[in-house]
């Protein structure tokens, strides 16, 4: 809401900052946002509204979220930012863990195995999970880029500076008029 129009009773604005806070605070920890529209509910109601019986939209709850998080001081917004490049450091680190593992690939809930060449059997390797994981990580590496603004657009340019000149050989320019 742009400020010098709110026209809510001081009591409506502190419960709105109340839910925001408690809004954000579930949304760090996670919780999917038709669960915190439930939770809002049941914890703040929907006074002056039509809807009385029925919990707030996902939405409804990610707008909030979305003006909440844009309301938040910047040594608050870094926290959190930091809070999120964490987590995804983590992801990251867990990706790299099951990279570097070997996977048996199964079939109908078997380990798959085949003869070698010395006619020992040996199971079967699934490289599947590991190309999964780094798809993962680059997923992940993209995301830390994004969240700490490491993106730096590159300008490009292109130009051509060609002249064309055409020669018609043999053929009588005046026949053509």
């Amino acid at each position: 809401m742009a400020q010098g129009q709110d026209n809510r009773s001081p009591e409506d604005r502190e419960r709105a900052a109340a839910m925001d806070a408690d809004i954000i605070a579930l949304r760090r920890k996670r919780v999917p946002f038709d669960e915190i529209g439930r939770r809002m509910f049941e914890k703040y109601g929907r006074a002056g509204t039509s809807n009385l019986d029925k919990p707030f939209s996902k939405q409804y709850i990610h707008d909030r979220y979305r003006e909440a998080l844009a309301a938040i001081p910047a040594r608050e917004a870094a926290s959190h930012r930091h809070e999120l490049g964490e987590l995804l450091n983590q992801v990251i680190d867990e990706a790299y863990a099951i990279a570097q593992k070997n996977h048996l690939a199964h079939s109908n809930g078997r380990v798959v195995e085949v003869a070698d060449a010395d006619g020992k059997v040996v199971p079967v390797l699934d490289d599947g999970p590991k190309l999964a994981a780094l798809a993962e990580v680059r997923k992940a590496t993209v995301e830390v880029i994004r969240l700490f603004g490491l993106a730096v657009p590159v300008k490009q340019e292109f130009g051509v500076n060609t002249e064309l000149n055409i020669t018609v050989n043999g053929v009588d320019l005046g026949a053509l008029k």
